[in-house]
């Protein structure tokens, strides 16, 4: 793992209704090329506090992407995949769908084309650019939203419970693409199998604060995580 930070987050708290705080005093330091794993209940703040890294919620305190304080011109450097692919698939030709951020990040068109394919290619969807997204399995339009987002090589990918209803071995080949990519790597997901599988550490959230953080080293299995998240707040 290499030591530059990426991503700082420091005091960051949220609240949706301006008196219950979802995130409270969050500061985590995420390091260059590391997958960081957010778990926790349901509730706890996993996905909220990836929308605000993201810079899609209004917040309290104070998050830096490479030493810089978020600004619009840094959200080019993320991809945030949602947990219901069809949130981000909404153009008529998976082809368009893929083609919209290269599009924005001003591409020609021929090298659109390039991208589209090679993107399809990394998710192992060859030949889909005329198919339409919404008559895709899940699993298809996962890849889609995936290859939507790598199709503008992000820096940082946000990952909102990337795995939640793939088959079992969709979600097998669908681990191995997310680890074969080379990114920062942020993953929401109440699947512990994830968790220990991708996370170099694991961050456990809990009614909205930071209750424990673990080394890939220090977490032993499934079970271990298992048994620590059915623990009373004050066994902890």
């Amino acid at each position: 793992m290499e030591n530059k930070i990426k991503i700082e987050i420091k005091n960051l708290n949220f609240s949706y209704d301006e008196e219950k705080y979802v995130l409270k005093n969050i500061n985590l330091k995420i390091y260059e090329n590391e997958t960081v794993c957010i778990i926790g209940e349901n509730g706890s703040g996993k996905t909220t506090l990836l929308l605000c890294i993201a810079g899609l919620l209004k917040y309290e305190g104070e998050v830096k992407i490479d030493g810089e304080i978020f600004n619009e011109n840094l959200r080019k450097k993320m991809g945030f995949l949602f947990e219901n692919p069809d949130d981000a698939l909404f153009m008529p030709r998976v082809f368009d769908d893929i083609a919209f951020g290269p599009k924005n990040f001003g591409f020609e068109e021929e090298r659109i084309k390039e991208i589209v394919k090679e993107s399809l290619e990394k998710v192992g969807l060859p030949g889909f650019e005329e198919r339409v997204p919404h008559h895709l399995s899940f699993g298809e339009k996962k890849r889609i939203a995936l290859a939507s987002i790598i199709s503008y090589s992000p820096e940082i990918l946000l990952l909102d419970e990337p795995t939640l209803a793939l088959s079992p071995v969709s979600k097998e080949n669908f681990l191995k693409l997310i680890k074969s990519i080379r990114a920062t790597k942020i993953i929401a997901t109440h699947d512990l199998e994830v968790a220990v599988e991708t996370g170099d550490r694991v961050v456990l959230l809990n009614k909205g604060t930071i209750k424990k953080v673990w080394n890939k080293s220090e977490v032993k299995s499934i079970k271990y995580l298992k048994n620590f998240l059915l623990k009373e707040p004050g066994e902890r």
